[in-house]
């Protein structure tokens, strides 16, 4: 009886081995760009759903300063759930795109269904690392960590749930490639070759794809232009400091007193400030003292792009100082202040 066998014909085309390479680079950047679109589109969708607004939106992943301002009245749980939006929607379209491609396709769209499955499930692993970190007492500032702060959950149950949602993401896609011994036979025999018609065509798709996300992305920047560390209307600049001029303790970098009660607005936006100690501060008569940013001792510390807009202070007559201590480095800090 005559035995069949089958195997991976390899291509003969003496540039497959570049196509493959230039492909697999062009696919990582479109994931990229749809991911970082859809986590900033989540934080914005939700938002916009419980009545707010979209004020910034940036989906810019070279530098990671991707970030969507958002303005509204929310309640806690709602703030909660804009948090969760961010990792939730690039998840559930990842699942929705597994679910609905068929098990077995051309290599361009096998290399996009695993580039695109792995960037939304690994990001569930800060939701398993970063609750415990923060709830130990370290300070990140990540949709996560943001996420206990409003829920005040256990971290171990956030965590332990991220975890859940992981394995469940890997279940579902392992069952569409024949576990994982089937997904390392088709990553072994999943070669590009741009000469075939079926890939010429997948990745034609993926490329009008990256340009509807592009186009978007743009589109929504131009029409909300980054306006994340203007301070808001009323306000006035009090100061500006540089710290690559030398390390700050307990500097007074803002002075001003009060003849009379005085509802005290104060602005701060931050950029490249890392390391520690960093404290912002008001000192005020009598010891009055009211802290806006504290850093004692983590030296991941990094606030690339950040904000301090609490609610206005009601003050009492008497001589105030904006006191700050920071180290030496590339960051800058604005201050701006309003007297009602």
């Amino acid at each position: 009886m005559k035995q069949i066998t089958s195997s991976t014909k390899p291509s003969t085309n003496p540039y497959a081995p570049l196509h493959f390479i230039l492909s697999l680079v062009l696919i990582l950047l479109l994931v990229l760009l749809l991911y970082t679109l859809a986590h900033e589109g989540g934080h914005a969708l939700l938002a916009v759903l419980f009545g707010g607004r979209v004020t910034t939106f940036s989906a810019n992943f070279f530098n990671l300063s991707a970030h969507v301002g958002l303005e509204g009245d929310f309640s806690t749980a709602q703030n909660a759930i804009i948090s969760a939006g961010g990792v939730s929607l690039p998840y559930l379209l990842c699942m929705a795109l597994i679910l609905g491609m068929p098990k077995k396709t051309d290599p361009v769209l096998e290399w996009f269904r695993l580039l695109a499955f792995m960037g939304a499930v690994n990001a569930m692993l800060a939701w398993v690392v970063i609750p415990i970190l923060a709830a130990g007492g370290q300070t990140i500032g990540d949709d996560s960590a943001n996420f206990w702060r409003y829920t005040q959950f256990s971290p171990w149950l956030i965590s332990g749930t991220a975890l859940l949602v992981y394995l469940l993401g890997w279940a579902v896609y392992l069952s569409r490639v024949g576990g994982l011994r089937g997904l390392v036979e088709r990553l072994r025999n999943q070669g590009i070759d741009l000469s075939l018609v079926a890939s010429r065509r997948s990745f034609l798709a993926l490329a009008v794809v990256g340009v509807a996300a592009a186009a978007a992305t743009l589109g929504l920047t131009w029409a909300l232009p980054d306006r994340f560390l203007d301070a808001p209307a009323g306000y006035q600049l009090a100061a500006e400091v540089n710290l690559s001029g030398g390390t700050l303790s307990e500097e007074a970098v803002y002075s001003f007193s009060l003849d009379q009660p005085a509802s005290f607005g104060i602005f701060f936006s931050l950029q490249k400030v890392r390391g520690a100690p960093v404290k912002i501060w008001l000192a005020g008569p009598d010891g009055y003292e009211n802290a806006f940013l504290v850093n004692h001792s983590d030296p991941k510390f990094n606030s690339v792009r950040a904000k301090i807009n609490p609610p206005a202070l009601s003050l009492e007559p008497g001589s105030y100082q904006v006191r700050i201590t920071a180290p030496q480095g590339p960051g800058r800090i604005t201050l701006y202040t309003r007297v009602d």
